[in-house]
Protein backbone atom coordinates (compact mmCIF):
# COMPACT_ATOMS: atom_id res chain seq x y z
CA UNK A 1 0.00 0.00 0.00
CA UNK A 2 1.80 2.95 -1.37
CA UNK A 3 -1.34 5.67 -1.71
CA UNK A 4 -4.44 6.22 0.17
CA UNK A 5 -6.16 5.21 -3.31
CA UNK A 6 -4.45 1.77 -2.39
CA UNK A 7 -6.69 1.00 0.63
CA UNK A 8 -9.83 0.48 -2.04
CA UNK A 9 -8.16 -2.86 -2.91
CA UNK A 10 -8.09 -4.25 0.03
CA UNK A 11 -11.06 -5.61 2.45
CA UNK A 12 -11.66 -2.16 5.24
CA UNK A 13 -12.14 -3.80 8.78
CA UNK A 14 -14.51 -1.39 10.33
CA UNK A 15 -15.51 -1.38 14.10
CA UNK A 16 -19.48 -1.27 14.51
CA UNK A 17 -19.34 0.50 17.21
CA UNK A 18 -17.28 3.38 16.57
CA UNK A 19 -18.98 6.44 14.74
CA UNK A 20 -15.94 7.77 12.81
CA UNK A 21 -15.38 4.57 10.68
CA UNK A 22 -14.31 4.20 7.12
CA UNK A 23 -17.23 6.12 5.43
CA UNK A 24 -15.52 8.78 7.53
CA UNK A 25 -12.03 7.83 6.45
CA UNK A 26 -12.63 7.76 2.79
CA UNK A 27 -14.76 10.75 2.63
CA UNK A 28 -11.81 12.80 4.47
CA UNK A 29 -9.37 11.58 1.84
CA UNK A 30 -12.05 12.25 -1.13
CA UNK A 31 -11.87 8.52 -1.75
CA UNK A 32 -15.90 6.32 -2.95
CA UNK A 33 -16.73 4.92 -0.20
CA UNK A 34 -19.23 2.99 -2.63
CA UNK A 35 -16.26 1.32 -4.01
CA UNK A 36 -14.92 0.01 -0.45
CA UNK A 37 -15.02 -3.59 0.58
CA UNK A 38 -16.13 -3.15 4.36
CA UNK A 39 -15.79 -6.37 6.60
CA UNK A 40 -17.53 -6.04 10.10
CA UNK A 41 -15.83 -6.79 13.53
CA UNK A 42 -17.65 -6.31 17.23
CA UNK A 43 -14.58 -4.56 18.73
CA UNK A 44 -10.52 -3.60 18.45
CA UNK A 45 -9.41 -6.45 19.40
CA UNK A 46 -11.42 -8.42 17.06
CA UNK A 47 -10.54 -6.12 13.95
CA UNK A 48 -7.02 -6.73 14.64
CA UNK A 49 -6.83 -10.36 15.10
CA UNK A 50 -8.95 -10.30 11.84
CA UNK A 51 -6.37 -7.80 9.98
CA UNK A 52 -3.23 -10.14 11.59
CA UNK A 53 -5.13 -13.47 9.76
CA UNK A 54 -4.73 -11.36 6.46
CA UNK A 55 -9.01 -10.42 6.31
CA UNK A 56 -8.30 -6.82 5.19
CA UNK A 57 -7.32 -3.56 7.35
CA UNK A 58 -8.34 -2.74 10.42
CA UNK A 59 -8.95 1.31 10.97
CA UNK A 60 -6.52 2.14 14.46
CA UNK A 61 -7.76 4.64 16.61
CA UNK A 62 -4.51 5.58 18.16
CA UNK A 63 -3.22 6.45 20.83
CA UNK A 64 -6.30 4.05 22.73
CA UNK A 65 -5.44 1.45 19.50
CA UNK A 66 -1.91 1.27 19.71
CA UNK A 67 -1.07 -1.80 22.48
CA UNK A 68 -3.25 -3.80 20.58
CA UNK A 69 -2.03 -3.54 17.41
CA UNK A 70 1.25 -3.98 18.06
CA UNK A 71 0.49 -7.29 20.24
CA UNK A 72 -0.92 -8.13 16.92
CA UNK A 73 1.79 -7.80 15.03
CA UNK A 74 0.67 -4.95 13.12
CA UNK A 75 2.13 -1.72 11.68
CA UNK A 76 0.73 1.46 10.25
CA UNK A 77 0.25 0.96 6.11
CA UNK A 78 0.36 4.82 5.51
CA UNK A 79 2.69 6.17 8.49
CA UNK A 80 1.57 10.17 7.17
CA UNK A 81 -1.75 9.42 6.86
CA UNK A 82 -3.71 10.74 10.02
CA UNK A 83 -7.30 11.92 10.16
CA UNK A 84 -8.76 13.63 13.15
CA UNK A 85 -11.66 11.54 14.78
CA UNK A 86 -14.97 12.86 15.64
CA UNK A 87 -15.55 11.24 18.72
CA UNK A 88 -14.04 13.31 22.12
CA UNK A 89 -13.74 12.53 26.26
CA UNK A 90 -15.29 13.63 28.73
CA UNK A 91 -14.31 13.91 32.77
CA UNK A 92 -17.26 13.92 34.96
CA UNK A 93 -17.55 14.48 38.43
CA UNK A 94 -20.35 15.98 40.67
CA UNK A 95 -17.82 18.27 42.77
CA UNK A 96 -14.46 19.26 42.57
CA UNK A 97 -13.85 19.04 46.86
CA UNK A 98 -15.55 15.28 46.62
CA UNK A 99 -12.17 13.98 44.11
CA UNK A 100 -9.84 11.97 45.72
CA UNK A 101 -5.95 13.33 45.55
CA UNK A 102 -5.63 11.10 42.39
CA UNK A 103 -8.78 11.89 40.62
CA UNK A 104 -7.35 15.62 41.26
CA UNK A 105 -4.36 15.35 40.01
CA UNK A 106 -5.44 13.68 37.06
CA UNK A 107 -7.95 16.44 36.26
CA UNK A 108 -5.67 19.17 36.62
CA UNK A 109 -2.65 17.61 34.51
CA UNK A 110 -5.45 17.16 31.73
CA UNK A 111 -6.51 20.64 31.90
CA UNK A 112 -3.00 21.68 32.14
CA UNK A 113 -2.44 19.43 28.95
CA UNK A 114 -5.35 21.28 26.45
Amino acid sequence: IETSEDLLTHPLIEVATHRAGWPYVLDTLRLPVHGARLTFADSTVMAAALAAHGGGIALARAPASDLCMAQAGLVRCLPELQIAGREHYHLVYPDRTVLRPPARAFRNWLLNAL
